[in-house]
């Protein structure tokens, strides 16, 4: 990630301006495996390090992002906005989703209807064609050392994340891991997730076509999914 940037590990994402050539934004962490069973499992510790940067010079050079300190798992633009005022959301792990509405520069928290206060391992963070935004809360262990329910969930916001709303709720899963939604078809998702120790029967690729309201699973294969597309 080159000499300007503090994180060493993981590039997680990246998301490239249609309009300005050599712009690009990258998610980024000091930990990698989220959220896998490394991480879910305890078997290595989150290093809370991580952020958004940015580039134009097509990753020659970066800028650190002025963002709260946390494994940040996506980013992704909004390209209707402005080419000298992009719309840009990230994810951070165990810290919600943030808006920037000048290219970066600036963000501020995106969370409200997220999650729970004990819970907001946000992972992958997608925006459909339409403006609508999706992101994934994950599993996370308890003071019991069992997988909690807590915030667990995929959620959308369709105010451009002035809210959001969980869509998984007839699912109650305790580890999803993946998500992916149809082009330009906002109501059809797949998603994937993991059985954990009593959970095992949980593991599988699911599907909805409502938006949520209903879900099918339609195929498990050994204890984890990790996606589809």
């Amino acid at each position: 990630q080159g000499p300007d940037l503090p994180w060493r590990n993981t590039v997680y994402e990246l998301a490239f301006d249609p309009a300005v050539p050599g712009r690009i934004w990258g998610a980024m962490s000091n930990t990698h495996d989220i959220p896998n069973d490394n991480v879910i499992s305890g078997r290595h510790r989150v290093i809370m390090e991580g952020g958004a940067a940015v580039s134009n010079d097509f990753g020659i050079s970066w800028k650190k992002c002025d963002l709260s300190a946390a494994p940040a798992l996506s980013v992704v633009l909004d390209p209707t906005s402005p080419a000298d005022r992009r719309v840009l959301y990230t994810s951070l792990f165990e810290k919600g989703v943030y808006e920037s509405t000048d290219g970066g520069a600036t963000w501020a928290s995106a969370s409200d209807g997220l999650g729970h206060p004990r819970n907001l391992r946000c992972c992958k963070l997608h925006r459909g064609a339409d403006g609508t935004l999706f992101v994934l809360i994950t599993a996370k262990k308890g003071d019991g050392g069992e997988l909690t329910l807590d915030g667990v969930g995929l959620y959308r916001s369709t105010d451009a994340a002035v809210t959001w709303s969980k869509i998984t709720g007839p699912l109650q899963l305790h580890w999803p891991k993946d998500f992916t939604v149809k082009p330009g078809d906002s109501q059809t998702i797949l998603l994937s997730a993991a059985g954990f120790r009593g959970h095992g029967e949980e593991g599988g690729l699911y599907q909805t076509t409502d938006g949520g309201m209903t879900w099918k699973k339609l195929v498990q294969k050994e204890g984890e999914h990790f996606g589809a597309f």
